[in-house]
């Protein structure tokens, strides 16, 4: 499966998730190339979209690409 969480607050203590507005997951597709994203907030057994997108490289070398791919999703990470 090529969906990956990144950003979910599940795994911090209760006392900590009770500060958070909300509770977002970030699912990764990756690529080389084109990256998917899809971030949803669940809240109170509802799952709502948040932002969903793509990050595209148009490097030539491979350590560029994974550069411009980290630099995207920490960005997405960023906004929420």
């Amino acid at each position: 499966m090529p969906h990956v969480a990144i950003a979910d607050v599940t795994w911090l203590p209760r006392y900590m998730v009770a500060r958070c507005y909300m509770r977002a997951i970030l699912g990764v597709d990756p690529g080389l190339n084109t990256t998917g994203y899809g971030v949803v907030d669940v809240s109170k057994g509802k799952v709502r979209l948040l932002e969903a997108g793509v990050i595209r490289s148009r490097a030539k070398e491979l350590a560029h690409k994974v550069k411009e791919i980290y630099d995207g999703v920490r960005e997405v990470i960023e906004m929420f």
